[in-house]
Formats: C-alpha cells, sequence, structure tokens
C-alpha cells in the first residue's frame, strides 16, 4: 500500500513539473501576431498622395493615353505555343531491342496580326522545323496555325488561322520615318507569361545583326525570350518593327537593356511577296566577292559567265563602293542587299576601278546560277613558272608597289617582255600590260595564275585575259587550235 502511494505522489508531482515547464515555455516563446504589443495605439495613414495629378494635366493625360494605347494594341498581339515531337531511348526488352519514347517538346513565342483574314507575322526562328503551332489570342482564343511561308535572311514567318469572324488586325507604320529617341511599347509573350507590355525608346537606328548584316532598331524597351515575333509599336498604334533579338551576355540570359526589331518597312516586303508570290525572291547577280581591310566595301574576286554581273560589266578586281544607292560597308553588307534588291528593275553599281568611279547598271536575275568549280593551286618554283610564259611567248614580274597604288587594289602579274613572232603576241598581249583576271577569276598570286590558266587551257576552247593597259581594260581572248 505504501508503494502504491508513493507511486501516486511521483505521477502527481511529475505532471506538476510538466505543466509549470509547459506554462513557462509558452509565456517565453515569442508569437508573431502579438510581439511587444501592449494595447492599442494611436496611428495617422497619409490620405493624400505625394502630388495632387490633377494640376499635372499633361502627366495625367499621359499616363491615361499611354493605358489607351495598350489597350488598344492588346488585342491584335498574339502568342504563340509550338512543339516538336522528338525521340529517345528509355531502354531495351528481353530480346535486346532499344526501346524509344517520343516527347514533345514545347517553346513560346509571339506575333501579330496584320490581316482582317487572320493573318500573322512573327520571327521564322520561333516557327522552323516546329511540328505543330497554335495561336492563342488576348481573349484566350485558341487556333491551330497553318505556315504561308517565311524568309529565314529577314527572320520573318506568316502564318494564317482561321475563324468565321473577322479578326482585329493592326496597321504597318513606316519605318524610315522613325526617330531615334521615339516613344515605343513592345508588347508580346515572354517566357510564356502572356501578353506583356513594355515601354521604351528607339535607342539607335541601322545597327547590324549577325553575319547577314540585317539592319534593326535598338530599343530599350524590356524584350525577353519569348517576345520574339511581337511588334514594336508607336503612339499611333502602328507596328515599326517586329522585334527579332536581344544582346544576352552568357553569363545573364535575361534582358540587358539592349534588343533588337526589324524594321516594318523591311518586313512588309516580305510579307507581300510571300502573300503574292508564295515565297520570297531574293536576287542573284552572280559574283563572290571579298573584304579589303580598313576600306569600306566589297572586291569582286570572280564574276560568272553570263550572268547579271557579267552583263552589267563587273569585272574582277572592282571595288564595288555603291550598290542601289546604299553605301557599302563590307562584303556581306553587299551580300545582303544583293539578296533583298529587286529583280524587276535595274540596279545601280558604282565601282572604284584603277583609282576611277565608275557606274553600271544591272537586272537581277530571280534565281542563282553555278559559278566555277574551284581550282587547286599547285606548289610550283619560280622557275617552274617562268617556263610557263616562256612557252607563251612572254615573261612577267611581279607588280611593284608605285603600280599597286596606281591602280588601287589590283594585283596579277605583269607582262616584262613579249618574245617576237611567239604565241603571245599573235594574241595581242603587249609588254607593261597587267594581267589581273583570267575567265572572270581574280589572279592575286602567280601561283593561282598558273593554275588557272591551265585549268581554262584544258577546259575551255578559249580563255580571256582580264588586262590593265595604263589607264584601259581589256579583254583578250587566248584562242587555242
Amino acid at each position: 500500500m505504501l508503494a502504491k502511494n508513493k507511486l501516486i505522489l511521483a505521477i502527481f508531482v511529475g505532471s506538476f513539473a510538466l505543466a509549470i515547464s509547459i506554462k513557462f515555455y509558452l509565456q517565453a516563446a515569442p508569437t508573431e501576431s502579438a510581439g511587444n504589443f501592449s494595447g492599442p495605439v494611436s496611428y495617422t495613414l497619409q490620405q493624400e498622395p505625394a502630388i495632387d495629378i490633377s494640376n499635372l494635366d499633361l502627366l495625367q493625360r499621359l499616363d491615361k493615353e499611354y493605358s489607351n494605347l495598350a489597350d488598344a494594341v492588346t488585342p491584335s498581339v498574339v502568342s504563340l505555343e509550338t512543339s516538336v515531337n522528338k525521340v529517345r531511348g528509355v531502354g531495351r526488352d528481353f530480346f535486346g531491342r532499344n526501346l524509344f519514347q517520343s516527347y514533345a517538346q514545347s517553346s513560346a513565342g509571339s506575333g501579330v496580326i496584320i490581316s482582317k483574314e487572320g493573318h500573322i507575322i512573327t520571327n521564322h526562328h520561333v516557327i522552323n522545323d516546329q511540328d505543330e503551332i497554335y495561336v492563342i489570342l488576348s481573349d484566350q482564343r485558341r487556333y491551330k496555325a497553318e505556315i504561308i511561308g517565311s524568309d529565314s535572311l529577314l527572320d520573318i514567318a506568316v502564318l494564317k488561322i482561321e475563324d468565321k469572324k473577322e479578326f482585329r488586325p493592326l496597321k504597318f507604320g513606316d519605318s524610315d520615318k522613325v526617330k531615334v529617341g521615339q516613344q515605343v511599347l513592345a508588347i508580346g509573350n515572354p517566357y510564356g507569361l502572356g501578353e506583356t507590355v513594355t515601354r521604351g525608346i528607339i535607342s539607335a537606328k541601322n545597327r547590324e545583326l549577325g553575319d547577314q548584316m540585317i539592319p534593326v532598331f535598338q530599343t530599350d524597351a524590356s524584350i525577353n525570350p519569348g517576345n520574339s515575333g511581337g511588334p514594336l509599336i508607336n503612339l499611333q498604334g502602328e507596328i515599326i518593327a517586329i522585334n527579332v533579338a536581344i544582346y544576352s551576355p552568357s553569363e545573364n540570359k535575361g534582358f540587358q537593356g539592349i534588343g533588337f526589331s526589324i524594321p516594318s518597312n523591311e518586313a512588309l516586303n516580305v510579307v507581300d511577296q510571300i502573300l503574292k508570290q508564295g515565297k520570297v525572291i531574293k536576287g542573284f547577280l552572280g559574283v563572290s566577292f571579298a573584304d579589303v581591310a580598313n576600306v569600306k566595301g566589297a572586291l569582286i574576286r570572280e564574276v560568272v559567265a553570263d550572268s547579271p554581273a557579267e552583263l552589267a560589266g563587273l569585272e574582277p578586281q572592282d571595288f564595288v563602293v555603291k550598290f542601289n544607292g546604299v553605301n557599302l560597308k563590307t562584303a556581306n553588307h553587299l551580300a545582303m542587299l544583293v539578296r533583298r534588291a529587286p529583280v524587276d528593275k535595274e540596279i545601280e553599281i558604282e565601282v572604284s576601278r584603277a583609282n576611277k568611279i565608275v557606274t553600271l547598271k544591272a537586272q537581277l536575275a530571280t534565281q542563282s546560277m553555278p559559278a566555277r568549280e574551284s581550282v587547286s593551286i599547285p606548289y610550283l618554283s619560280r622557275q617552274q613558272m617562268q617556263q610557263v610564259f616562256r612557252h607563251l611567248g612572254c615573261y612577267y614580274q611581279d607588280i611593284n608597289e608605285k603600280e599597286k597604288e596606281q591602280y588601287q587594289f589590283i594585283t596579277g602579274l605583269k607582262v616584262d617582255k613579249v618574245v617576237e613572232g611567239g604565241f603571245s603576241e599573235a594574241q595581242g598581249i603587249q609588254e607593261g600590260d597587267i594581267i589581273y583576271g583570267i575567265n572572270g577569276q581574280m589572279i592575286d598570286s602567280t601561283a593561282g595564275f598558273y593554275a588557272i590558266l591551265l585549268d581554262s587551257l584544258n577546259r575551255e576552247a578559249h580563255t580571256i585575259l582580264h588586262i590593265q593597259r595604263g589607264d584601259k581594260r581589256l579583254k583578250l581572248d587566248l584562242l587555242v587550235e
């Protein structure tokens, strides 16, 4: 009985101690809601704004107009959901055969409605190689889109969606009238979040994007992945550019305050060709060209036979300084201008030829022509090359610095002596002639001259030499019986 009473007493004392411990813990533990609250306190929140905007009529109207502008244009901007079907290996079966599983990889982009019939403009890179493309309007209507056509060079594509109702398109503005500092809105689907409006200015014009030298606007309106294909809007609600890329260093792939957009006039030209012809027709001139260090323009290295370039009178070692009224920067710049030039009009081409400016006119072809196969250049000693010229009936020497300066950019070989009664004399070659090309191909080394000459004599009924003789340029046929 005594043991039982001791046990009951121990349980009672233990329970009492536990209760006291819990009480002290609860009293000591801070609570998020209570803190050091000791009762109601008096406080006064600010009831008036820092400034009465009714006294700032311009800012008040500007704030309202930005909202009105966004409301007016957002229904015409669409979000794109694209997916491509892929296959991945998932293991093997009991017979050792590989097992595969298909899955869809999705991405997001933007676009803008440009016709009541449901035509949409976006970027080529957004829809390229995608198996399915869906268009989501701002009211969440969803359509499967058809690709009408695209141009990878300018990175523009045209889609089509169908509905019994007319769609709400936006008008193209004149991008040639856009000024640096002009206010713009960028609207798109960044990171797949849906229609998002950002505001900024045109930071610069005629930026060159990539190796293709695409001329674009630069803007500080926030553009992020997913904005591609969305419009850049002016204060009249017109499309003045299509957003295409951002400056994104490797350490930070997000917005850096530098975005790029394709001017609307360039985009509209592509759209017109796609909708009227089903494709974009690129001009073909028929030349190969290269840069010259620290000089703006493009050096013609080869002119394809029977091409628009040859018909216009272009020759190897012509230095193109202006094409269709545009001053050239680089060889890539010329390539871009050629591909975008109209094929139904004459194009003026200004070239520097032996330090003289010559203006030529060409009408571009609509499809390319095969260029001559490249010629391998074997190693030959100077003595062996001299032997070749002796067989032709002439001797040569390298062009000196004075002649290089006199004829600007010219390379080739100068005829030092013509053998009396020999083959060269019979063909009309004279001492002092500078041979700078063969069959439309530029000569820039003695080894190159030998290789191209032999290749030509083996394949052609006649060989055309391009010769600089004083201030004149001549073409001589080496007739081989």
